[in-house]
């Protein structure tokens, strides 16, 4: 079903905005944003953790993204001034591993040339001064939180565009999502039909004509 709810959200193009739009207004990675525009990235989430102001784990994790996928770059301790990877594990991930894109909560550095490669990656921003590359130990607390996150978001539906990040959890993998997707497809259809073809104002399409289909 994940295969088929990815093969209709790419042919078709479908937005952030619509796929919260059918998972009620919900989804969105808060805050996180493209570096570069006009990518439209979806795929299944590859989970990767970072904490202590080190990328030691990002590295590690980086060897075993899949093709394809989206890779989530999770900032456990949200040690958000610095940033958590710049050209070196893009480069890495985009180039060598071949994911579809990557998403972080954290903040990138090298910035011209991520923008010069126009890579697609969405973040919270940038600082020019990053993480250490040391081991470091984790908290207990840490740990719990890790597992928490990773098992939610690793094998999730991303879908990434101009307007940020949605994430399609594992529990709306199904036929009734799917059906929730075309749905809202035909809708925003009817919608420019009438706004195109029927020369109706927004108010009288939106408010009145598809409250009473």
């Amino acid at each position: 079903m994940k295969e088929e709810i990815l093969k209709f959200i790419r042919s078709n193009r479908v937005s952030s905005t619509q796929v919260a739009d059918a998972l009620q207004k919900k989804g969105v990675l808060k805050d996180i944003m493209p570096l570069n525009t006009n990518h439209h990235k979806t795929g299944e989430v590859f989970y990767i953790w970072g904490a202590n102001e080190t990328n030691w784990d990002i590295h590690l994790g980086a060897e075993n993204a899949p093709e394809n996928s989206v890779v989530f770059i999770d900032i456990i301790d949200n040690k958000i001034e610095k940033a958590s990877f710049g050209d070196l594990i893009s480069k890495y991930l985009i180039i060598y591993k071949q994911v579809a894109s990557i998403i972080t909560n954290g903040k990138v550095r090298d910035a011209p040339k991520l923008l010069k490669e126009n890579w697609p990656i969405w973040c919270i921003g940038r600082s020019p001064i990053g993480f250490n590359n040391n081991k470091e130990e984790v908290t207990t607390a840490i740990k719990e939180k890790i597992k928490e996150r990773k098992e939610f978001f690793h094998g999730s539906i991303a879908v990434c565009d101009d307007t940020g990040v949605v994430i399609i959890p594992k529990n709306k993998h199904n036929h009734s999502f799917l059906n929730d997707l075309i749905a809202i497809e035909e809708k925003e259809d009817r919608w420019l039909e009438c706004i195109d073809r029927k020369k109706l104002s927004t108010f009288q399409t939106v408010c009145i004509r598809e409250k009473n289909l």
